[in-house]
């Protein structure tokens, strides 16, 4: 999957480990599976490019006391790496390139995990080989909740990528709750991988950041929730498309939140001195995007394609305060 930044300025089948006395926190959906299917890898990526991303989270609550989030145990112990990095989430990740199933295919893995209380990402395909009783901590809240975030980046390596053929990925990873002395004391969740892996041909060299100059607009354009700034056009252009993709499909991730998300509406960065009371409406082809799907769509044009869309001031309160708006999008493109 490839990836824009927009600037505005797994069956994981449960399991659970019988929960001794001193297990204090629950998460609340204990099971992800991540089916990996068909890849497209254009014939022009080189070593070291996303060609997708899967990401989950969820929500771990404790209850008073101090716990940590650990890597327990994994089913295949033959995921390894051999010195490849690359630049995810702020960190520079070794890819986890043999043994993975997919490996003959020319694809890597990477696995990232986010932490709300620390605010902070960790790599934690640095943990493979010998995944079993590592201790890699990642604290949790004592009487409280944190949200973590999973994201597993499919990146293509130096193999040659096998066109074709079929990879069979197979793992389970469980998360456990330790305390500080590293005594595990139960598992919160599991991920299970699975799915026939193929590779096929496709895709558009992407313009990796788009600048959108919303201008300076007035708070005397706004005159209560809902109310709307003048449109910006902007486009993003796919150029040296090929492959037999009938769609453009694009998963968004707003660098800030949502102000809206049933009105497509990003939050604004939370920069000193920043506007308050309004958000910026993305649209395309003149028309909301509907941010609640798991992605948007584009008709794949060979050659070039390019996608019309535009942004506006969106008022989310019942005042407004001036100052800086902006925001940032990521967009993760990849083909149908």
């Amino acid at each position: 999957m490839q990836k824009l930044i927009l600037l505005l300025l797994i069956w994981m089948g449960f399991f659970c480990q019988q929960a001794s006395a001193e297990q204090i926190c629950q998460a609340d959906n204990n099971q992800y599976t991540i089916d990996l299917k068909t890849v497209v890898v254009p014939s022009n990526s080189q070593p070291g490019d996303i060609l997708d991303v899967v990401s989950n989270t969820l929500n771990i609550t404790c209850k008073t006391g101090k716990r940590n989030q650990e890597i327990a145990r994994v089913i295949n112990a033959n995921w390894n790496r051999s010195g490849m990095k690359v630049n995810v989430d702020g960190l520079s990740c070794p890819v986890l390139d043999t043994g993975t199933g997919i490996s003959d295919l020319g694809l890597g893995i990477v696995w990232t995990n986010f932490n709300s209380g620390s605010g902070t990402w960790g790599c934690m395909s640095v943990y493979f080989p010998g995944m079993n009783n590592v201790g890699t901590r990642r604290g949790l809240r004592s009487n409280g909740t944190v949200a973590i975030t999973d994201k597993f980046y499919l990146v293509k390596t130096g193999k040659d990528s096998n066109y074709g053929k079929t990879g069979r990925i197979e793992q389970t990873i469980f998360m456990a709750e330790a305390n500080d002395d590293n005594n595990l004391l139960g598992d919160l969740y599991r991920i299970d991988f699975q799915g026939n892996v193929q590779l096929s041909k496709g895709g558009c060299i992407v313009e990796t950041n788009k600048d959108v100059q919303m201008g300076a607009v007035s708070s005397a354009t706004f005159h209560g929730k809902g109310s709307k700034g003048p449109e910006v056009p902007f486009a993003i252009t796919l150029s040296d498309c090929h492959g037999i993709a009938t769609n453009v499909m694009m998963r968004l991730e707003p660098g800030y939140g949502y102000a809206d998300k049933n009105e497509g509406v990003i939050a604004l960065s939370n920069e000193e001195g920043a506007a308050a009371g309004v958000g910026i409406q993305l649209m395309l082809n003149g028309q909301k995007i509907d941010t609640t799907r798991d992605a948007i769509s584009y008709p794949f044009q060979t050659g070039t394609t390019t996608i019309p869309f535009s942004a506006r001031y969106y008022q989310t309160a019942d005042r407004v305060q001036p100052g800086a708006a902006n925001s940032t999008m990521v967009f993760y493109v990849y083909y149908e």
